[in-house]
C-alpha cells in the first residue's frame, strides 16, 4: 500500500507539474499578446496626438505671425512649450517595460475620463523582470482604473522613487466612493463590489514577495482614497519561486 500510494503521489505530481508548465506558457503567450496590443494602442494614440499637434503648429504659426512686441512672442511660445512637454509620453524612464506599461494606463486614463498623475523619480525597478513588473504593475493598475472609474473624482496618482536604504517606493493612489471589502487585511473579491480591489491581490502580494517587497494598503474614508504601497529592497536577490 505504501509502494502503491508513493506511486501515485509520484504520479500526481508529475501530471500537476505538466499542467503547471502549460499553464504557464499560456499565460507566456497571453502576455506577449496583451503587450503587443497594448504597445499598438499606444502607437495609435502617439501617432493621433502628433497628427493633432501638426495641426495646432499651423495655427500657432499664424498667431505669432500676427504679434508685433517680442515679449508677446516669448510669453506664447513658453506657453505652448510646456504643453508639448507632456506630449512625447514614451520615454518616462530608462526602463522600457515601465514606459510602456505607464504608457498604457495614460492611453486608457484619457479615454474612460480618469486623470492619472505619474512621478517617477530615481527608481525605475530595472531590477525585475519585464514579465513580473508587467504582472504587477497591470494588476495594480487595473484595479486602480476599476475604482476611479466608477469615483465621482476619477482620479490616479503613480509615484516611483528611490528612498534610503536601498528601497524603492511604489505608491499608487485612486479615488474610491466606497471602502474596499475585506477579512483582517485580506481584500475581497467581489464581481458586484464598486471598488474590486481584490481582484489580482493575490497575483500582486504573490510576485511582490518573489521580488522582495512588502505591501500594504489602505483606505482614507476622509479624503475618499485607496493607498497602496510596495517597498522593495534594492541589493537583495530575489527570493526563489515556489
Amino acid at each position: 500500500l505504501y509502494i502503491i500510494a508513493g506511486i501515485f503521489i509520484f504520479v500526481y505530481y508529475q501530471v500537476l507539474a505538466s499542467n503547471e508548465l502549460k499553464i504557464s506558457e499560456l499565460e507566456s503567450e497571453k502576455r506577449l499578446y496583451d503587450l503587443n496590443k497594448t504597445y499598438m494602442g499606444v502607437l495609435e494614440h502617439q501617432n493621433d496626438e502628433l497628427n493633432m499637434m501638426f495641426h495646432d503648429t499651423k495655427n500657432h504659426y499664424i498667431a505669432i505671425s500676427s504679434f508685433d512686441n517680442i515679449e508677446d512672442v516669448r510669453r506664447y511660445v513658453n506657453k505652448i512649450c510646456k504643453t508639448y512637454d507632456r506630449k512625447n509620453t514614451l520615454c518616462i524612464s530608462n526602463n522600457k517595460m515601465l514606459d510602456l506599461i505607464l504608457n498604457k494606463y495614460i492611453v486608457v486614463c484619457s479615454q474612460k475620463g480618469i486623470k492619472f498623475d505619474y512621478e517617477v523619480k530615481t527608481a525605475d525597478l530595472s531590477y525585475i523582470d519585464d514579465s513580473e513588473l508587467s504582472i504587477m504593475l497591470n494588476n495594480i493598475l487595473d484595479n486602480a482604473v476599476e475604482a476611479a472609474e466608477k469615483s465621482s473624482e476619477k482620479r490616479i496618482e503613480f509615484s516611483l522613487r528611490h528612498v534610503q536604504n536601498n528601497m524603492d517606493l511604489l505608491s499608487v493612489i485612486n479615488s474610491c466612493d466606497n471602502p474596499p471589502r475585506h477579512n483582517d487585511r485580506q481584500l475581497l473579491t467581489s464581481k458586484s463590489d464598486a471598488d474590486k480591489h481584490g481582484f489580482g491581490t493575490k497575483i500582486i502580494k504573490k510576485h511582490v514577495k518573489s521580488n522582495n517587497g512588502r505591501y500594504e494598503w489602505k483606505y482614507d474614508e476622509q479624503s475618499k482614497e485607496f493607498h497602496l504601497t510596495v517597498m522593495f529592497q534594492v541589493n537583495k536577490a530575489p527570493e526563489p519561486r515556489r
